[in-house]
């Protein structure tokens, strides 16, 4: 019995107030372009001064950056420097490159090297020095590495059976999410 009461002057009210309850405009949130908001950057010092030349992200979250004195690994909270005393193959790095078997690959000017399971092996060249300065590394869909150098040339390595190819007069590499290889 109260609650028709208390219908009764709501329903007046209501009726006071003819329309269908719109806004006079659709509501447009203003969002501003995450990447001009310099609040979201900051300065890491664990890299100032080091020469900074590449950076990749491993499988497992992990950053990596290819330093003059070395390879940084940063895990989101752990900052590690492995220098050639560690068991990569020469400095600086000048390439970082990470595989889809969470392997990572660096290349400097006196070889490539790849980081597995807390171990680095040397991958390119095995004995001799190898005359191409790497700018950027990448691991094509069949796991063979391209290596874009200075100058017009790319080279492709086989790591199944170390076979190199080089190619004269390109100067870079880039692969589709399809497999198809662009130069």
């Amino acid at each position: 019995k109260f609650l028709p009461i208390i219908a009764i002057p709501v329903f007046i009210i209501a009726g006071c107030f003819p329309g269908r309850g719109e806004a006079v405009q659709p509501y447009q949130p203003n969002q501003p372009d995450p990447l001009t908001e310099f609040w979201r950057y900051r300065a890491f010092p664990e890299l100032k001064g080091k020469g900074l030349n590449s950076m990749a992200e491993a499988r497992d979250g992990a950053i990596w950056f290819g330093l003059d004195p070395g390879v940084m690994r940063y895990d989101g909270v752990h900052w590690t420097l492995y220098t050639p005393d560690d068991g990569w193959y020469g400095a600086p790095g000048r390439a970082v490159c990470s595989a889809r078997d969470g392997s990572v690959y660096v290349g400097s000017e006196s070889g490539i090297s790849r980081y597995l399971d807390n171990t680095w092996q040397r991958i390119f060249p095995l004995e001799s020095d190898f005359p191409y300065h790497r700018t950027r590394l990448l691991e094509a869909s069949d796991g063979a590495l391209w290596i874009a150098g200075l100058g017009e040339q790319a080279v492709r390595i086989d790591l199944s059976n170390r076979h190199l190819a080089t190619y004269k007069e390109l100067q870079f590499y880039c692969e589709t999410p399809d497999g198809l290889q662009w130069f």
